[in-house]
């Protein structure tokens, strides 16, 4: 089967206007479809999708066999609101299974953080997510799937992490490779001390800001950037697996790596010189963990100055949308975001303004809070002079996406109305309208 035409067909599905021609039901049987044959090309599928034989009591959407490990599949392509009891459905199945059979939750739209963390929650893990712009790598010639997802059962046979990415794979793979192909031949790099520093990473206690600095002071420049580089890139990886595992490897390893970084990177000069791999890095990663003050208070200098500019604002503001419900990302976000606002595009602040509208209407979140604290400054003063638009439109979109989503019809106008005015009064307080209510009544009448 020719790998080549599996994924001409694959971009033809997902441009836009091709999109457009079926309908999500249809995209969703035909990428699924692809998924199989993709497996096929690989020379991995053992069996296509099917139900299992107790009276059909389960649909399986394929299986594939690595490494001598039977995998069983699962492909959504759902745009918003696939919900962790998805998840939950296809772990129960995989978990009436033989023991060490495997599942792999592939999902063509990114999924957010409390979706990830249902994978082990109160249960011994046994599935594999891949999602988002993993999908892309799967549909790439020169991407080995194989060996991704051998690289993926190993890993996660051994550790807390969540999820590697394809990209975080490839970039780790080259590490690997960096680590041993340290160019000896240069003056000021001496492979045999770095690789003994960087053992330190993994140490079970915590070193001392003292045995940092006397070891790192040890270091030329070349020397000191090539750890601060490498340390920066495995800094999410490390981050990730901490934030499940509190003690052991795991935990010293993101403390000693943090501890490193913080030393190296506050010689200005040492910033400098890495600060447009660290802004490559928030673009490629697109992860909090990489716009916490640790990096961010010490590279925003930079920040101005940097060429793809707005790439970074891309990403910063699909990582605040993707952590909306996290309170203390959004938290950390809104401080980088507060920075750059006036750096942003008019789409990139309309994207970030309508997040801090729920945030602003949300009486769960404290008003002492960073993020609480920014919406209302956004929404309550002539901090953005867009205010009024973004508000407008922001409703016209609930309001037209309500109406598709509940089918709702000219009766049902007035008891929406009435539901809308209760819930967004202090919204539209901040336009100026005459009256909040034939102001949503026009807005319901212009959707139907």
């Amino acid at each position: 089967m020719n790998k080549k035409t599996i994924i001409e067909e694959y971009h033809k599905l997902t441009d836009s206007k091709s999109k457009s021609d079926v309908s999500k039901q249809q995209r969703g049987r035909i990428f699924e479809n692809l998924i199989c044959r993709l497996f096929k090309s690989e020379g991995v599928l053992i069996r296509e999708p099917y139900y299992t034989d107790d009276n059909r009591a389960e649909q399986i959407d394929g299986a594939i066999k690595i490494d001598n490990r039977i995998l069983l599949l699962e492909v959504k392509w759902v745009e918003s609101g696939l919900a962790a009891s998805d998840l939950y459905a296809f772990i129960g199945k995989i978990s009436n299974k033989l023991e060490g059979t495997i599942g792999i939750f592939i999902s063509k739209e990114l999924l957010k953080n409390n979706f990830l963390n249902a994978i082990t929650k109160g249960r011994r893990r046994n599935t594999i997510i891949i999602h988002g712009n993993d999908i892309e790598y799967l549909f790439s010639l020169d991407f080995n799937i194989k060996e991704y997802i051998a690289y993926l059962i190993d890993l996660y046979s051994y550790d807390n992490i969540l999820h590697l990415s394809a990209s975080n794979y490839l970039e780790q793979e080259k590490l690997l490779r960096s680590r041993d192909d340290i160019n000896e031949s240069k003056e000021h790099i001496d492979k045999d001390k770095i690789a003994r520093f960087l053992a330190l990473i993994d140490k079970k206690e915590v070193a001392s800001d003292a045995t940092i600095e006397i070891e790192v002071d040890e270091f030329s420049t070349d020397e000191k950037v090539w750890v601060l580089k490498y340390l920066m890139k495995k800094y999410g990886e490390y981050r990730e697996a901490s934030e499940r595992v509190y003690t052991g490897l795991l935990y010293y390893r993101e403390a000693n790596s943090s501890n490193i970084i913080k030393n190296l990177i506050a010689d200005k000069g040492i910033t400098e010189i890495t600060a447009e791999d660290y802004f490559s890095l928030v673009i490629e990663k697109q992860s909090a963990y990489y716009l916490i003050p640790l990096f961010w208070n010490r590279y925003l200098p930079y920040y101005r100055d940097y060429h793809q500019r707005n790439e970074i604002n891309e990403a910063i503001v699909s990582v605040f949308v993707n952590v909306i419900g996290d309170w203390d990302s959004e938290n950390t976000l809104t401080n980088v975001i507060e920075e750059i606002w006036e750096e942003l595009s008019c789409a990139q602040k309309k994207k970030t303004y309508w997040e801090y509208i729920e945030i602003y209407i949300d009486y769960h979140r404290k008003r002492k809070f960073d993020q609480k604290q920014f919406a209302y400054k956004l929404l309550e003063s002539e901090f953005e002079p867009q205010k009024e638009k973004f508000i407008r439109l922001y409703l016209e979109s609930k309001i037209s996406k309500d109406i598709q989503e509940f089918d709702l019809k000219n009766e049902d106008i007035q008891p929406e109305v009435s539901s809308y005015r209760k819930k967004y009064e202090r919204v539209l307080l901040q336009i100026d309208i005459e009256g909040e209510e034939e102001f949503l009544n026009e807005l319901f009448a212009k959707s139907i």
